[in-house]
């Protein structure tokens, strides 16, 4: 199954199967037959594939489950659809009702819950630290103010959260942007695609550092991790930035 519609026509997350329609702003509306457009009929095409594949395979679906040719859906906390991915604004409303944690693991449930959306959030991780450093073995508990603004940090920032669109690889797709920056105790990268006030963030990344890495200066420290970062999609046309200059350019 993979070889043949992974990940031109399938997009497996988990258990869930999502199957890709026409592009935003890319539907051909001629009719092909009365009342159905070219590209309703080549997503009923590609369902039909898929679903004999399955059948020759052994591979079952949930009828009940299942949900053809909608614009949007919801999928594990988001919400998916011509326009990209977003966080479902219930679940984001659920996690402000959070209030300050008492133990270890009310900091671990919070951060768990929080963490799947950590593609959304600018700087998750050094925004994160004080909770992170809560679950240290041997630190003494102790919620402090510096806790408390991490959490709120955080909750502020996942009802903020842009939506996220997913990079196009394709002929004639736009650039593709990294754009990484660091201070003492962290790096922070955005993944984005386009030009202009068009550009469209993918995602968005940042990791603490360590003790040994705190003495590596600031933008070493930054631009081996984008190198890290860059090998996934060796061949690609990348513009690497890093402080908002341009320093690398293709990968």
């Amino acid at each position: 199954m993979s070889q043949v519609f992974v990940p031109g026509i399938l997009q497996p997350f988990i258990d869930d199967v999502p199957m890709k329609g026409a592009l935003a702003g890319h539907e051909d509306t001629t009719e092909v037959k009365p009342g159905v457009r070219a590209f309703v009929m080549d997503h009923i095409a590609d369902v039909e594939r898929v679903l004999q594949r399955a059948e020759e395979v052994g591979l079952t679906f949930s009828g009940a489950k299942s949900r053809f040719g909608v614009r949007e859906i919801p999928l594990l906390g988001f919400r998916c659809g011509p326009y990209g991915k977003r966080v479902e604004e219930g679940k984001a409303q659920g996690l402000q009702a959070i209030g300050a944690c008492k133990t270890v693991k009310e900091v671990r449930r919070f951060l768990g819950a929080l963490g799947v959306y950590r593609d959304f959030i600018p700087h998750y991780e050094e925004t994160a630290a004080p909770l992170y450093a809560l679950l240290r073995k041997g630190v003494p508990w102790a919620w402090t103010a510096d806790c408390g603004a991490a959490m709120e940090g955080l909750k502020e920032a996942l009802m903020a959260a842009p939506t996220l669109k997913e990079l196009d690889y394709g002929a004639g797709a736009e650039q593709i942007f990294l754009t990484v920056d660091a201070g003492p105790n962290a790096a922070g990268w955005v993944l984005s695609q386009g030009s202009g006030e068009n550009r469209r963030p993918a995602r968005f990344g940042a990791k603490t550092f360590n003790e040994a890495q705190r003495h590596t200066a600031g933008q070493r420290g930054s631009s081996t991790r984008c190198g890290r970062r860059s090998e996934r999609s060796a061949g690609m046309c990348w513009v690497l930035t890093l402080s908002s200059r341009p320093i690398a350019d293709p990968l």
